[in-house]
This record gives structure tokens, C-alpha cells and sequence, in this order.
């Protein structure tokens, strides 16, 4: 029997930032539009009097998976849907602009907030530009340091049984962590008249936490894990794992791309807490009885969220499937 503890990782109001920073965007572009002359060559449409450029659309195709956009068959279609979504924008920012809702306060509040993360953003991506790639021998040493993604990787299918921890007593927990297999769990978990959700689930080794892995890696049929979570407690037993291993040559790329996403991160953790070191950072109001806060308090993604988290490894292992 195991117990594992997971991090409830904190939400920031990111929907309403890349909304603003949309917003921060098009009414720039606008501008540009309306204050430059642009090389004919580069107009790809014109709305009104205003021109929408080859750079537009190509930041716009940022977004979509390259190999897509590459590919012949769909590269047409995907550089439409985004030359559209560009003038539809550009519509809702010229209404916006008559109506002078750049002056509403809680657009101007969110257009500032997005060029926070915006500029934020940019000085951290300066940071990460400069950083070497992994060699082959650091990428041979993870693979070879980890084999319960790689070597040894499993498809578990598992018995599940879930519930709220509000209002849960912590001796529920240490009762279940005693208990053997899933049936006596939810036998339990009935005699005290504990709602819970029971399910089939079947995952990969990478969408699953870390300890729950390296657990489980060597684990026969019927273990049982207690996942203690924030807000949740699951249950887990294993009913079947199937070895579906990953060679090297077929990690290779994650790993190079893990490996440069842990640099980044180191990167700008380490400019992160020297800027601290240098700054006067007072708490105040409500917030007085604050201390400055450590490196480690504050995941780098609210810093630079720009999808190089090593969270990614499961995405990355789904695409080589």
C-alpha cells in the first residue's frame, strides 16, 4: 500500500490575459496599418482602410502543429481559417475603436496586464535563446535513467474508485491505505457512508504522477495506491499493465526537447532569483505581514508561460505512438 501526495498546481486568470493580449495585438496592427505605408506585395487582405499583412497571417500560424502546416493537403485550408479569423478580428477592433472601449477601464486594466505577459514573456525567451542544445550522451543518460518511460513503459488499466476530500476525515485515508484490494475499499467506503465514483480507467505511464509510476512500474495485479490529492483522494488498483516500450531512437526528440525545456526553466529561475536578490520588494496592505517569497514558491510557467514546461512529456510521448 502507498500514499501519494500531489501539488495542487495554482490557475491564474490566463483565458483573460491571451484575450487582452489578442486585443494589445490587433489594435497595435491596426495602428501600424494606419500609420505606415505597407509594401503591396505583403497586403493579404484589407478591411475598410485597414491592411491585414503576410506577417499577421504568419504569426497567426504560429499556433498549428508545423508538420501540418507544412503538409500540402491541409496548409491551404489551415492559412484561410486563420486570413478569416484576421478579419473577423479586425472587425470587432474597428467596433471597438468607434465606440472607444480602448478607454473602458477593464479593457485598458487587461490590455496592461497583457503587455506585463507579453513583455515578460519576450525577456524570458531572450534568456532561453542562447542555451546549447543537449548532446547525445545526456540524452542517452535520461533515457537510460528512466526506464518507466522508456525501456520499461506500461499501458495500466485500473480499477478506480474516487471521492471528495470536503469534509473527509484523515482516518479514512489511513483506513484505505490498510485495505488490500479495491473491493474491500469500497466495502469500506459503504459502511461509512462515503459517497465515491468508481471507474475503468486505462493510461500511460506519462499521464500519470511521477510516484504513482515508479510505483506501479513493478507492481502485480490487484496492488492497490491511494492518491491524496488537494481536493480528491482516488483509489487505485491495478488490473492489467501491457509493456508498450519506447526505443531510443524513437525518444530521441522528446528527450532533446525535455532536456532544452528543463534548461529553460533552470535558466530563468536563476535570473528570477537574482532579480529578487536585487530588487526592494515590499508587501503592503493587506498583504503586509508577506515576506518576499523564494524561487521555488513560484512555478516558472506564471513567469514565462510559453509552453516549454517539462509537463509537455506526455504530449510528447502521445505523439510518438
Amino acid at each position: 500500500m502507498s500514499m501519494f501526495v500531489k501539488k495542487n498546481s495554482s490557475v491564474s486568470s490566463l483565458a483573460i490575459i491571451r484575450l487582452a493580449a489578442l486585443v494589445v495585438l490587433a489594435l497595435s496592427l491596426a495602428a501600424c496599418s494606419e500609420d505606415e505605408e505597407t509594401n503591396a506585395t505583403q497586403v493579404v487582405a484589407k478591411v475598410d482602410s485597414t491592411e491585414i499583412t503576410v506577417h499577421q497571417l504568419n504569426a497567426g500560424l504560429e499556433s498549428f502543429n508545423r508538420s501540418a502546416i507544412l503538409d500540402p493537403g491541409v496548409a491551404e485550408n489551415i492559412r484561410l481559417s486563420v486570413l478569416r479569423k484576421l478579419v473577423d478580428q479586425q472587425l470587432f477592433v474597428a467596433q471597438a475603436k468607434v465606440k472607444e472601449m480602448e478607454r473602458d477601464p477593464a479593457v485598458v486594466q487587461a490590455i496592461e496586464q497583457a503587455k506585463r505577459q507579453i513583455l515578460a514573456q519576450a525577456y524570458a525567451r531572450k534568456l532561453m535563446a542562447g542555451i546549447k542544445a543537449p548532446d547525445n550522451k545526456a540524452i542517452e543518460t535520461y533515457f537510460d535513467e528512466h526506464p518507466e518511460f522508456f525501456k520499461n513503459r506500461k499501458i495500466y488499466t485500473m480499477r478506480t474508485l474516487a471521492l471528495s476530500k470536503q469534509g473527509l476525515d484523515t482516518e479514512v485515508i489511513g483506513a484505505l491505505e490498510k485495505l488490500d484490494n479495491l473491493t474491500k475499499a469500497e466495502a469500506y467506503l459503504k459502511s461509512q457512508g462515503i459517497l465515491y465514483q468508481q471507474k475503468m480507467v486505462t493510461s500511460p505511464a506519462e499521464d500519470m504522477p511521477m510516484g504513482v509510476v515508479l510505483n506501479m512500474v513493478d507492481a502485480p495485479a490487484g496492488q492497490l495506491f491511494v492518491l491524496n490529492m488537494p481536493s480528491q483522494v482516488t483509489v487505485y488498483e491495478v488490473v492489467e499493465a501491457i509493456d508498450q516500450p519506447f526505443m531510443l531512437e524513437q525518444a530521441r526528440p522528446l528527450i532533446n526537447q525535455l532536456l532544452t525545456n528543463q534548461a529553460n526553466e533552470k535558466r530563468v529561475r536563476g535570473e528570477t532569483e537574482r532579480l529578487r536578490k536585487s530588487a526592494i520588494i515590499v508587501y503592503k496592505g493587506e498583504f503586509s505581514d508577506l515576506k518576499p517569497t523564494t524561487i521555488d514558491d513560484v512555478p516558472v510557467e506564471s513567469i514565462a508561460n510559453d509552453g516549454a514546461s517539462s509537463e509537455n512529456v506526455s504530449r510528447g510521448l502521445s505523439g510518438l505512438k
